[in-house]
């Protein structure tokens, strides 16, 4: 069941909440309705308010679990590194010398591989959360995406990543978010056929939403709603990541041909 609480003044439209705490939110961040009520919520506006989804999304808003109060800023990204190897193994990979800014970083990670998943990251001995991760087929000559967060900068230092057996390459490229409330996803979609993340939810107004991809080609990529922030012909494979803050719509890439995978998060 959801609480309406009364509106706030700053807020135009009345503000729809399910106070609540999360292991993952910081003290006083602003708390969202579950996926699914928010999804009932910009359905019921869209059908009987008669807004567009965009509307609809900026209508539903956070609250402080402490009470009401200015909403969150709009989540930031700026890109901290990169770093890629042509090496294969299967045990993993490690990148030294790299540092991140924080509040949050989030590690996007891609290569060629046998059908196998990239599986951990851990940085300056900080173990990440993984978000979302998928491969384009179980066979040779397939391809592996991954995104990973975890919260606070991180001194210079040794990154690993870890895969579930062996790959051919591997890239990643670190980013910082800022203004975020949770590490927990909105949402996540992936897809390994037309590189389209057409189910991924959009995050409230605000929000981020992140893309991975990764295909066995040469060939540069092509991102559509999205703004590309990495961009790595890495032997046998092009890596790429790209990011959206404007609540747009589905995300999806092209570029080339060969086994492929594109995973794709949404956090506010």
């Amino acid at each position: 069941m959801i609480d309406a609480g009364p509106p706030p003044i700053i807020f135009p439209t009345p503000a729809i909440i399910r106070p609540a705490e999360h292991s993952l939110l910081r003290p006083g961040a602003f708390v969202p309705v579950s996926r699914q009520e928010r999804r009932a919520i910009i359905a019921d506006l869209i059908k009987t308010k008669r807004m567009t989804r965009k509307e609809a999304q900026a209508a539903l808003f956070f609250v402080p679990p402490f009470g009401w109060g200015s909403p969150l800023a709009d989540v930031t990204v700026s890109v901290d590194g990169s770093g890629s190897s042509t090496s294969s193994t299967s045990g993993g990979y490690n990148f030294g010398s790299k540092s991140s800014a924080g509040p949050f970083t989030v590690v996007m990670a891609f290569g060629g591989t046998e059908g196998n998943y990239i599986d951990t990251v851990t940085w300056n001995g900080v173990p990440f959360t993984r978000l979302h991760r998928q491969r384009s087929g179980s066979g040779a000559d397939n391809s592996a995406a991954a995104i990973f967060i975890a919260e606070g900068s991180i001194p210079s230092s040794t990154l690993n990543i870890t895969t579930t057996g062996y790959f051919y390459n591997m890239a990643f490229v670190a980013l910082s978010l800022d203004n975020l409330a949770s590490m927990e996803a909105v949402d996540v979609d992936d897809d390994s056929g037309t590189l389209a993340l057409a189910a991924l939810t959009m995050p409230d107004a605000g929000g981020i939403r992140l893309a991975a991809m990764s295909r066995r080609t040469g060939s540069s990529q092509t991102w559509v709603n999205a703004t590309e922030i990495f961009d790595s012909a890495n032997e046998d494979n092009r890596n790429s990541g790209a990011y959206d803050l404007g609540l747009s719509d589905e995300i999806s890439v092209s570029g080339g041909s060969g086994s492929s995978v594109i995973v794709g998060v949404s956090l506010r």
